[in-house]
């Protein structure tokens, strides 16, 4: 008696929906963390953060501003006075 034979795979066209999907949760997870850390580097590191995250396809922009102006951009002279300070590492800062 032969075994059944096996059902057959779905083709790339029926996998295609849930890998975009797939592919667009992990975007937007990865993206939450990323923001996520930068709100702690804040807070711990007593710090000001200018985050752009800009998606190359849609054009589709995500910022962070910490600054207290909350001017976005921030005008090249508020980044300016960052540059004449004491700069860090991202090791400098233990959190």
């Amino acid at each position: 008696m032969s075994s059944p034979s096996p059902s057959p795979s779905p083709g790339p066209d029926v996998r295609e929906p849930t890998n975009k999907r797939s592919k667009a949760q992990q975007k937007l997870r990865r993206r939450k963390g990323l923001f996520k850390k930068a709100k702690e580097f804040i807070t711990k590191c007593d710090s000001d953060v200018y985050l752009i995250v800009r998606n190359r396809k849609t054009g589709q922009i995500h910022y962070l501003n910490s600054d207290s102006s909350g001017e976005w951009p921030p005008a090249h002279q508020s980044l300016r006075k960052y540059e004449a300070g004491k700069h860090q590492t991202l090791d400098s800062c233990k959190g």
